[in-house]
């Protein structure tokens, strides 16, 4: 997660869904001084399937005593080759965020 170019730190939290619609797994961390939760899942546990990871941004900017207008930012996508790296940044001010899949 990334805040006018620079990291920030903050809560994320993934959940795993199989292809029926179960959650299957559910992990909380916390972002590091470089924005990134690089431990969120296992590679073992990583399989194709649907994902959700969601951002806590409102908790991020209440530490920073500032409002926002996203409470939280979920973003779903699906793997369909779990042997790629992949990287899902995520942009953000107080009043918009951006994201895309990286390599």
């Amino acid at each position: 997660m990334t805040l006018a170019c620079h990291p920030a730190l903050g809560s994320c939290q993934t959940t795993s869904a199989s292809s029926l619609g179960y959650v299957s797994r559910y992990q909380q961390r916390t972002t590091d001084k470089d924005g990134r939760c690089s431990d969120l899942i296992t590679r073992e546990a990583f399989t194709a399937g649907m994902y959700k990871i969601r951002f806590e941004t409102g908790q991020y900017w209440e530490t920073l005593g500032k409002i926002c207008f996203y409470p939280y930012v979920e973003i779903v996508f699906t793997i369909t080759d779990q042997d790629q790296t992949f990287h899902l940044p995520l942009s953000l001010s107080r009043f918009s965020y951006s994201t895309y899949r990286g390599s």
